[in-house]
């Protein structure tokens, strides 16, 4: 496992030879414990805070509907922040795993062009995050005096978002499982597995 890691954060800006399936998934899994560790230790302490003054203010004696508004207010602040984090983290995830997906795709004999689809829909769906975490916070504001055929209407505009959202990942599954060529091909030598 460390090898293939090795050989990937090594291979960072080569597109060219070919990566076994093995290789490919292990350099997968070290990206995305990595990333996960990195949301945690980003979010996990911006959480402490805003539960920690809203125990504070509850402590306090503030009545219920301001310490709504001000939890409300916390949690739209870190929601914010959190989106922009996740962008920054996706982004470097992204650039660090596309040079993999092409040489991947090189051994199954295929252009490593067809990168460019599931890297395209990811930077979409980062560039529109922004914008369906605002949607999503008004939708749950106006949710809570809206009629329930209302709230269930707001919703549905969401689902698209939150499908394409998933879109490039089982584009990367599906690059990443196809079959290699045995021996060599047009793009090299039969890849090492480590």
């Amino acid at each position: 496992m460390w090898g293939a890691i090795k050989h990937n954060l090594s291979n960072l800006t080569n597109f060219n030879g070919r990566d076994a399936r093995q290789t490919f998934w292990y350099y997968v899994l070290f990206l995305v414990v990595i990333q996960y560790v990195l949301g945690l230790a980003i979010t996990v302490p911006m959480m402490i805070e805003g539960f920690s003054s809203a125990f504070q203010a509850a402590s306090s004696g503030v009545d219920s509907a301001a310490l709504e508004q001000q939890m409300n207010t916390q949690m739209l602040a870190a929601m914010q922040d959190a989106i922009w984090i996740q962008i920054a983290i996706g982004s470097v995830g992204a650039l660090l795993l596309v040079a993999a997906v092409v040489r991947r795709l090189h051994d199954s004999d295929h252009s490593g062009w067809w990168a460019v689809l599931p890297f395209a829909l990811y930077a979409i769906v980062l560039a529109r995050s922004p914008e369906v975490m605002r949607r999503a916070f008004e939708m749950a504001q106006a949710a809570e005096t809206a009629a329930p055929s209302d709230a269930l209407a707001m919703m549905k505009g969401q689902l698209a978002e939150s499908v394409l959202g998933w879109v490039p990942y089982l584009l990367i599954i599906i690059l990443g499982v196809l079959k290699s060529t045995p021996g060599p091909n047009r793009f090299g030598e039969a890849p090492v597995s480590y």
